[in-house]
Formats: C-alpha cells, structure tokens, sequence
C-alpha cells in the first residue's frame, strides 16, 4: 500500500468505527489515529513508510460485554513497509483485553493480597494479550503468525500469563491497521461486524488491505507443490 492509501484507511477506520452510530472506538482514540496520520504525512512522498501506535498511547475501543462481564480492548505496535524486494509488510502488533470485573482481575485462592492491592481498580488488570507478527530475520517461525502471551509493556497490566512461554506460534495471514481492527470487532462486538460490513467505504478499504497482503500470502503458500517439505517447513523457511 502507499502512503496515500494507509491515510485513507485511517480515515476510514475513523469514521465508520467512531464517527458514525456504531462509536466503538473510544474518545482517546481520535488523537491516536490523528498522530498516525501524521506519521503518514510526514512520509507521503517515500516508497516505504512505518507507522508506530505507542503503548501509552494505543488504539483503545469502547467496553465489551461478554456473558456478565466487560472487556477493553486496545490495540498498539508497529507496521512498516519496505518494497526494495517486493512490497513486504513487517508486523508488530499487539492486542490486549482488560477487565475492570473485581471477580475477573483478582482470583481468590490464587492472587495474593499483595496483587489486590497493586491494581488500580478503574484501569483493571489485562487478562490476555495477542500478539500478531512477522517474522524475525532467521528465526524459525511462521512468515506471518500470532501468539498468546508475550511480555509486559506497561508496569500496571499486571498479567499472569507467563512472560517466557512465547509459543506456539500458530500461521495467520498478515494483518496491517484495519485487519486489525476488524478481528477486534468481529470476536468483540460481532453485531456491529454484521452491520459495517455493508458499509461500501469500510469493504473497500478492506479488500484493498486484502489484495496487498492476504491475497499475496497465500499465493505464497500455494506455491508448495511438492511432498519434501510440509506446509510449516515452508513458511518458516521464507
């Protein structure tokens, strides 16, 4: 994608997930896709381009209700496209769920005291993250993959998924702004999901993602057309 184009899905994402009806993105937000916008101004005139959502500063969405209990949702990382070989998007995102639920942030008979006391109880305690990923230069791994875990980027998350267990690492196709963002409404808010996808500026911005970057992936792996390596063996060597 150019420049042009991850400025006008910013806008998209903008206006169809905070601007209309729906508004399930929060109000801090605004200014974290405003900051990315600039990002992309400031690196309109380049081929490749790099766009940093801070931790302190992430894409955050509006609480989601799952059985009895809420959720937050927010979203922070990096994307950059380098085209010297091919157009090649390398991914480092993250998404985390919080929960502000007395009963869901601390667990009686396994939390200390201690940990009770440490969590502020309008931030919540983050129950899980999600990390989506390209991968590292030599490492053996999926091309393009997620995880569960991973580490703490804030003092306050106060997470208890252990940090050292990074794997596995399960093969996902690669995900860039607004495939993102809708993975996080499709497993969050699935009526909203039902409702944008008739939304004709938000499915072409997704098909445009699309075409950048899943389709090709899958070219890829297409191409294994023999029985000497397996289907892993592939996209860990790519």
């Amino acid at each position: 994608m150019e420049p042009k184009d991850v400025l006008e899905e910013i806008k998209t994402i903008r206006s169809v997930l905070f601007d209309s009806h729906y508004q399930i993105l929060h109000d801090e937000s605004v200014a974290t896709l405003a900051s990315l916008e600039a990002q992309i101004h400031r690196q309109k005139s380049r081929p490749n381009w790099k766009l940093v959502i801070p931790v302190e500063r992430p894409i955050r969405f509006r609480e989601a209700k799952k059985k009895h209990h809420f959720l937050r949702l927010d979203l922070f990382g990096c994307l950059e496209q380098e085209i010297d070989a091919g157009p090649k998007l390398k991914v480092r995102i993250t998404l985390r769920a919080w929960s502000s639920d007395e009963d869901l942030y601390h667990r009686d008979g396994l939390d200390c005291v201690r940990t009770k006391l440490r969590i502020n109880p309008e931030r919540g305690r983050v129950l899980t993250r999600f990390h989506f990923d390209s991968a590292e230069p030599d490492a053996f791994e999926p091309r393009y993959h997620f995880h569960v875990g991973g580490r703490y980027r804030e003092d306050d998350e106060h997470c208890w998924y252990p940090e050292w267990l990074n794997v596995p690492r399960f093969s996902y196709h690669p995900m860039n702004l607004i495939l993102a963002c809708e993975f996080v409404v499709a497993n969050f808010f699935p009526e909203v999901f039902r409702e944008i996808a008739c939304e004709a500026t938000w499915r072409d911005a997704l098909a445009l993602a699309q075409r950048e970057y899943v389709f090709p992936h899958f070219d890829f792996i297409a191409r294994l057309k023999t029985t000497e390596e397996s289907l892993l063996q592939h996209l860990c060597q790519s």
